[in-house]
């Protein structure tokens, strides 16, 4: 198990330096490395861009950022696989802030070394399944965004040579073929050109 934790690049941040070197002792301590730290929510967001972590532990209140304003870059960005945010609260719009933040999951401080674990182990699990079914979707987006570039460009061919559909999607192959590109590729140069790359 410590071999699978201290494959996980990890990063934490609070403002609080002795509350910061407690969570890495405790991390350490139950096999985790962490890669870095950071003191406020611009240094965190920076570290996470440089180290694209597995998982960031973030604290809530912080200076400059906050947990909650770190939290949504480092998601929106896909700067961490998963993000988990530290609060000494755990009231409704606190965990609401939280989750409309993007955060995979929360803790509460003081921590508990002995949910720690299991906490972050249940987190990356749901995150890591929750990563991959994100990337499904955007592969299926990336391919429907393909197909409506393709078919612009065969309708561009078509209007612009007369020629039929089939024609048309055969000069894209044809040329797709000869330079190695993908259709989608062809269909993009062919749109911005108005016409066929050959």
């Amino acid at each position: 198990m410590k071999n699978s934790k201290s494959k996980l690049k990890t990063v934490i941040a609070d403002d609080d330096r002795f509350l910061l070197r407690d969570l890495k002792d405790c991390l350490i301590e139950a096999g985790y490395e962490v890669e870095g730290e950071a003191h406020n929510g611009l240094e965190m967001v920076k570290l996470c861009s440089e180290l694209k972590p597995d998982l960031a532990i973030v604290d809530i209140k912080m200076p400059l950022m906050d947990g909650i304003a770190a939290t949504e870059k480092i998601v929106s960005s896909c700067l961490a696989k998963c993000v988990i945010v530290l609060t000494s609260f755990d009231d409704s719009d606190t965990v609401d802030r939280v989750i409309e933040a993007g955060a995979s999951g929360y803790m509460t401080k003081p921590l508990d070394k002995n949910l720690l674990v299991p906490t972050i182990e249940s987190v990356m699990k749901s995150s890591a399944e929750f990563f991959e079914m994100r990337k499904k979707i955007d592969n299926v987006n990336k391919r429907v965004e393909n197909r409506e570039i393709i078919e612009k460009a065969k309708l561009m061919l078509m209007s612009r040579y007369s020629v039929s559909e089939t024609q048309a999607y055969d000069n894209m192959r044809e040329i797709s073929r000869k330079h190695k590109m993908s259709m989608a590729e062809v269909a993009e140069i062919i749109i911005s050109r108005g016409g066929p790359n050959g």
